[in-house]
């Protein structure tokens, strides 16, 4: 069942996912602007897998199944809950520092300096998806543990809709190149969902 599921899920969210870069291109096109907001989108995922999933995948999740298995669920709670607190103050952490210099690290990643401006801002905007992913990444494998793959495997369903109807609701509410400020906004969005999708299923489990 939970194969069928995930078979599923995970086709249809690549289809929304194509109709997600389908509408994008359809509003801002795939060069110029959308370079900015390419870039702006790689570093936070790029901070992101080095400084969460790698300890999550290599760590966390053997460790909590293993605790599970030998019915120490008080000691598995209290890793997870120590985990979830000092994934949130690192890249919390590491969240305002780059806001605060991404004036200064973006341009490096930019072409043109006519968009330096436009990637800065996108950056600031989307980086807090750092900070989600990292914990979603936690809840994820709290869930993979308890053997529940449904949220995991719709969430990225999830995310492709909300993106999608965002760039519907809100690009035309800007103008010129700032139009990528709804796709943008649109990410933290949609990441927002997928990280609250777990909560209701752990907390029953």
């Amino acid at each position: 069942m939970n194969t069928a599921i995930f078979s599923v899920a995970t086709g249809l969210s690549r289809i929304a996912g194509l109709v997600r870069e389908v509408v994008a291109a359809r509003y801002f096109g795939t060069s110029g602007p959308m370079s900015a907001f390419t870039a702006a989108f790689q570093v936070p995922n790029l901070v992101r897998s080095l400084f969460a999933d790698a300890a999550l995948s290599a760590a966390f999740v053997p460790v909590f199944t293993e605790l599970l298995e030998h019915k120490q669920r008080k000691e598995a709670l209290h890793l997870a809950g120590a985990l979830f607190g000092l994934i949130l103050a690192v890249l919390s952490l590491i969240t305002v520092v780059f806001v605060l210099a991404a004036g200064v690290i973006m341009p490096l990643f930019t072409d043109d300096p006519a968009l330096d401006d436009l990637t800065v801002g996108l950056s600031r905007l989307m980086f807090p998806i750092v900070i989600l992913l990292g914990l979603n990444g936690l809840l994820v494998g709290m869930l993979n543990a308890h053997d529940h793959f449904t949220i995991p495997a719709i969430s990225p369903l999830v995310w492709n809709v909300v993106i999608i109807g965002c760039l519907v609701a809100l690009t035309p509410l800007f103008e010129g190149p700032d139009r990528l400020y709804a796709y943008a906004i649109g990410v933290l969005a949609g990441t927002a969902c997928q990280f609250a999708m777990a909560f209701p299923v752990l907390r029953r489990l």
